[in-house]
């Protein structure tokens, strides 16, 4: 457990020495990874994910997806040896790359539902240059759970 939050580049090359632990040496015929984050509330969320969209006939907007519920993402560790054997030794380092697939998760979320979302318009209400496309737990609510629902795919944990 973790004391303070942490911020996350999920970039595929950034590694986080605060994810740093010791496992038991020793023969394993499967190891699982159970990622959490914490309950968090709506003014800060746990899961904050941040792009840009460009609307079918309209500009560019915003796009931010905010989980404030508790989620744990369970992965089973894949091991990159030939044998179905994860051996651990005090001598070698190994490392357990988790991936959390951010672009499976918002898959499920189509150009009709994003041109169609609720926008939060920007400027001061004055048209739709800083436009905000919100995906949470009160705005946009069929979007927040079509992405909920995909949160538990794509993910993986390799050893190497």
């Amino acid at each position: 457990e973790l004391t303070n939050p942490l911020l996350l580049t999920l970039d595929g090359t950034t590694t986080n020495d605060a994810l740093n632990f010791d496992i038991p040496q020793g023969e394993y015929t499967e190891l699982k990874v159970d990622l959490s984050n914490s309950e968090s509330t709506l003014l800060e969320p746990s899961v904050n994910i941040e792009g840009k969209y460009k609307l079918t006939t309209g500009p560019t907007v915003d796009v931010i997806f905010e989980m404030p519920s508790k989620k744990t993402f369970t992965m089973l560790v894949e091991n990159t040896g030939q044998n179905n054997t994860i051996s651990l030794d005090t001598k070698i380092d190994r490392t357990i790359n988790i991936t959390l697939n951010i672009t499976q998760w918002l898959s499920s979320l189509t150009e009709n539902d994003l041109d169609n979302a609720d926008l939060i318009i920007g400027n001061s209400g004055q048209g739709l240059g800083n436009s905000t496309i919100l995906i949470n737990s009160t705005n946009n609510i069929n979007l927040y759970t079509k992405v909920i629902n995909q949160m538990n795919t794509g993910n993986t944990a390799i050893i190497n």
